[in-house]
């Protein structure tokens, strides 16, 4: 790894409160999703908050360095995976904010599984457009990052 990708983790490491990896292991976990295809990401980001994947987005900016929205990586299209950063919401950004079945709205972090927002509305006879055949691993943000 040049030190490009080291410095480029280092700032991010530096500006959020998540987790970054950069080791083998990780990278090896998160080069392939439910597709045939194999790209080894730089590395892996795992924000907390809206703040941390703005400061994610605009390091990757700056370094000229793809940013990867990834959920529970269940796309058959490639489509979360990349020679780029990675971000994995699953982990902590993952809630349920505020739903209001009388507006028909609902406010989720990215990370939230379809299936979960899906049974917190079903009573009032709503659900997410997206339908994948994964829907019970599948999170929302992975759904609109991989135009689902």
């Amino acid at each position: 790894m040049d030190n490009l990708p080291l410095e480029l983790f280092d700032k991010i490491r530096k500006s959020i409160a998540g987790e970054v990896h950069y080791d083998f292991t990780t990278r090896l976990l998160y080069s392939t999703d439910a597709s045939i295809y194999q790209i080894e990401p730089l590395g892996v980001v795992f924000p907390r908050c809206g703040d941390d994947i703005a400061a994610c987005v605009e390091l990757g900016l700056e370094y000229q360095t793809p940013i990867i929205a990834r959920g529970a990586g269940s796309g058959l299209g490639a489509q979360a995976i990349g020679a780029g950063i990675i971000l994995d919401t699953s982990r902590y950004l993952n809630r349920i904010i505020e739903f209001n079945p009388e507006e028909r709205s609902i406010i989720v972090e990215p990370g939230v599984g379809i299936s979960a927002m899906n049974r917190a509305m079903a009573a009032y006879g709503l659900t997410f457009g997206p339908d994948p055949a994964s829907a019970d691993r599948a999170t929302v943000g992975g759904a609109i990052a991989n135009n689902a």
